[in-house]
């Protein structure tokens, strides 16, 4: 993901990126009759969340039918006629996951320059209580932060602090105030109704998303090292209490106090925003008067196409178009991953179900099967069949299994699809801060030009006004007061719009190349499984193949791509 760095990675079930839970493997259990299939619990199939309604956009319905999970029953409940994996397969199974992390498996290998300035980890949640409305007691969770830095502004190099949801919010309200422009990581939403029950899945849940959006931030080459994050993360008491991060708060009106103003801005006492306020955006600012000079300048940009836009604004409208291009064929590759995903684990699902039907059916010829055979004097027949069926089906169940670690491995790799899919509101929305800085500067220009001929008008074209006509020089005099107020405040706005310009260029930029980069680790980590899986199960049935009479000739043939002359087993179960 995007300036993801620097901690442990957690399986967050997060819109973006929910990794798959570790399925417990049933305890073996007696088997007194080989025939009977008794209704087993199937063990919870694997929950992908990839595209999330809430964030593709022209989202439309699979076309695909629902898949029937009954035959996941069957295959829950292999375990109890084929034991536990052995330590030869728990290899074989670790090394396909770990393929991606062999030599020139991962291109992070190469990307990896030194050790993050901060690693922070998010641990330890603790409920605790307190009083709420008409003394009735209420409760929330606080999470342990944990922050090892090597930065010199830090006062040591571990930080330990507790942290409540809302001080993570009033994190995220504060970067979004003073990072205008900046590409600030999305941070986990809050859910009042499941915060209240506190369930252990849900703190679980919100404590790796917290995690995750605190490393995000502090692999930002901006946002990480600013004062901002480390208030957060070295301050012991609550935010709401330090005089520091209180200074740090940008100032802010209450709709109350714009509501005061408004009538005498319509009055022409107070016509000209400061300098100070016009750093912020209109809706932040609470002056009425100016959202509806802000509003009206909009419609008039959207009725008259502006021709005279500068070169750098419409390369970066340019840009804006094609993020949300990439947003669109985001949401669409989403779904298609989810797809491969489900359909890669039901493979593995009907895997197991076969091999579990192969080793029923070796244990019927072992038990009926054999005993039946005295009469026709084919006892060795059937016992040879009972032992090649059973092979067949244990290394299906092999097959299963490694099936299984590798779904896991292409949720994990294929979520990053997801991240960068809930990562793309902030960049929309940073890009939109830059237009809502141009649209505030040129609200200015347009008060300041109609000022300018207003005087001119008074002023009769160069001719001095009468001398006894004092409200007439009144006038004049304040709205040229007004004039030179606009003016600091056209220049205020114009660096302000300069300097959000400069960092969407920079963050675009660095955007493309952080995305190329994770996409190449993703696809390599991805082929790297495939191929060690595809080695794996060709391993397991040559493994099979030798069991049932093939020679190493035969076996070293049907790998080496050679159909034609295939595998004529003379013994075992197909010469048999």
């Amino acid at each position: 993901m995007l300036a993801s760095s620097g901690g442990a990675e957690e399986a967050v079930q997060d819109p973006l990126s929910r990794a798959l839970d570790q399925q417990v493997p049933e305890a073996p259990e007696a088997v007194t009759d080989p025939l009977a299939r008794k209704a087993r619990a199937p063990t919870g199939p694997i929950t992908l969340d990839f595209g999330s309604s809430t964030l593709s956009k022209d989202s439309q319905d699979s076309d695909e039918p629902e898949v029937d999970d009954a035959g996941l029953q069957t295959y829950a409940s292999y375990g109890q006629l084929v034991g536990p994996p052995s330590y030869e397969e728990s290899v074989l199974y670790d090394s396909v996951v770990n393929a991606s992390n062999g030599p020139g498996g991962s291109a992070s290998d190469a990307t990896v320059a030194a050790k993050p300035a901060l690693n922070v980890s998010v641990t330890d949640p603790q409920r605790r209580e307190q009083s709420g409305v008409f003394g009735m007691q209420s409760g929330y969770m606080q999470y342990k932060v944990v922050t090892k830095s090597t930065l010199s502004s830090y006062k040591s190099p571990e930080c330990v602090v507790r942290r409540r949801f809302r001080e993570f919010v009033a994190l995220d309200q504060l970067l979004k105030a003073k990072f205008r422009g900046y590409f600030i990581p999305p941070r986990p939403e809050k859910n009042a109704v499941e915060g209240q029950r506190m369930k252990d899945g849900f703190i679980e849940e919100r404590r790796s998303s917290l995690e995750k959006y605190l490393c995000r931030l502090a692999a930002h080459p901006e946002i990480g090292p600013s004062e901002e994050m480390r208030l957060f993360l070295e301050t012991e008491a609550e935010l709401a209490s330090d005089i520091n991060w209180l200074m740090l708060q940008p100032p802010q009106q209450s709709f109350l106090e714009g509501a005061a103003r408004l009538p005498k801005q319509l009055f022409g006492k107070e016509g000209v925003p400061q300098p100070a306020e016009v750093l912020q955006p209109a809706k932040k600012s609470a002056d009425i008067m100016r959202m509806m000079r802000e509003g009206m300048q909009g419609f008039k940009n959207e009725l008259y196409a502006l021709v005279d836009m500068p070169e750098d604004e419409k390369e970066l409208r340019c840009q804006t178009k094609l993020l949300e291009m990439m947003w669109d064929q985001l949401s669409d590759t989403s779904r298609v991953a989810e797809k491969l995903v489900k359909k890669f684990e039901r493979m593995g699902a009907v895997y197991g179900d076969l091999g579990l039907s192969f080793i029923k059916l070796s244990k019927y010829e072992e038990i009926e099967g054999s005993e039946r055979a005295r009469f026709t004097d084919t006892v060795s027949c059937a016992r040879a069949l009972s032992c090649d069926t059973k092979q067949c089906g244990i290394a299906l169940v092999r097959l299963a299994r490694l099936a299984r670690k590798v779904t896991n491995k292409m949720a994990q790799d294929l979520g990053e699809l997801h991240d960068y899919m809930y990562f793309m509101p902030s960049v929309q929305r940073a890009l939109a801060t830059r237009e809502q800085a141009m649209l505030t500067l040129q609200t200015l220009q347009s008060q300041q030009v109609a000022k300018e001929k207003a005087v001119e008008d008074m002023e009769g074209g160069g001719e001095r006004p009468v001398t006894g006509d004092r409200g007439k020089l009144r006038r004049m005099e304040t709205m040229k007061s007004e004039i030179a107020g606009l003016e600091s405040s056209v220049m205020a706005a114009k660096a302000e719009y300069e300097k959000i310009k400069a960092v969407n260029f920079q963050e675009v930029e660095r955007f493309k190349a952080q995305k190329a980069a994770d996409f190449t680790e993703m696809l390599c980590s991805l082929a790297c499984v495939q191929a060690a899986y595809a080695e794996r199960s060709a391993e397991v049935w040559a493994s099979v193949a030798r069991e049932l009479g093939a020679t190493e000739q035969q076996v070293a043939e049907s790998r080496a791509g050679m159909p034609n002359r295939g595998i004529r087993c003379e013994t075992g179960l197909m010469g048999r």
